[in-house]
Formats: C-alpha cells, structure tokens, sequence
C-alpha cells in the first residue's frame, strides 16, 4: 500500500486504484449465507457490470436498475436450466442483497450518494474514473479522431488534408 499513498493527494489518479482494489473484496462484502450470491462468487464482474451501469446511464441509476444490471451480467456466466423456482428466488434475493451491501460500501467510501432515496449518483471523482477504467464516454466525449490525406494523382496539386 506505500506504492499507493503518494495518490492520497491525487484524487483523480486514486479512484481508478480504488476501483480496481474494491474489485477484490467480494468476501469481505458478501458473506456466504443459505443461499450463495452470484455476486460473492465474481464480486469483480458485479462491480464492471454496476459501475459501466452508472456511466452508461449518466452518473445515475436506481437502486431496481442497478440490481437487474448486476444479476442479468452474473447470471449470464451460468447455465442455470435445471435449476427450481425456488433456487432460482434464493440465488435472486442473496444476489440483490449483496448488490445492496456493495452499494452500502461504494457510499461509504465516498463514490456514490443516494439521493433521491432509491437514485444512486456516482460522485463526479468517482464518475471520471470509471468512465476511464471501464471505457464509457459521455455525451460531448471525443471518441476518435481521424485523420485523413488524399493525394490527387498527376494534378500537380498539393495534397488534401481532412479532419473529422
């Protein structure tokens, strides 16, 4: 963690290093119960999935949102065909309670805010650096630029340079 501490003081270049540190502590946050959550078993993905949720849909995202995004990305890494209604419930109800608790963590270390109850807002420190750990862009983002140079054979002329 000393390689870490000269970021203390630069907080942009500190939360893409939380982030990618908060990936990794899916058993401190989701403690095994009756039921296992999909999110205890690849707490990394939950996070991808819950945090490039909030930068596709503009900083913001409720609470319903943020529990379908994780539990469809989790559930979509198991075949799941054979199994009852009931199990089916049970992983359900311990996946969205472990989304519940890494909401609770992200809120307290300062990442995301619940206002309105039930909205979840990325802080702008922590929006900017999921956008740049996980490639999402916002409206007005440069995507690409291209540049492009045509030479007109036999005119004698300079080339054309565009830009897009």
């Amino acid at each position: 963690m000393k390689k870490n501490a000269r970021l203390l003081d630069q907080p942009t270049k500190l939360w893409p290093v939380l982030f990618e540190a908060f990936g990794h502590m899916g058993p401190a946050v989701c403690p095994s119960g009756w039921y296992a959550s999909l999110l205890g078993h690849d707490f990394a993905t939950g996070v991808a999935a819950l945090l490039t949720g909030f930068t596709e849909a503009g900083g913001a995202i409720n609470v319903a949102d943020a529990g379908e995004r994780v539990w469809s990305a989790l559930a979509s890494r198991y075949r799941m065909d054979d199994a009852t209604p009931d199990q089916l419930r049970g992983w359900r109800t311990a996946t969205d309670r472990d989304v519940r608790r890494m909401v609770d963590a992200l809120i307290d270390l300062g990442a995301v805010h619940e206002q309105p109850p039930g909205t979840l807002r990325l802080t702008p420190l922590a929006e900017h650096a999921a956008r740049s750990r996980f490639g999402a862009t916002a409206p007005g983002d440069p995507i690409a630029q291209i540049k492009v140079t045509q030479r007109l054979q036999h005119s004698g002329r300079p080339p054309v340079h565009g830009r897009d």
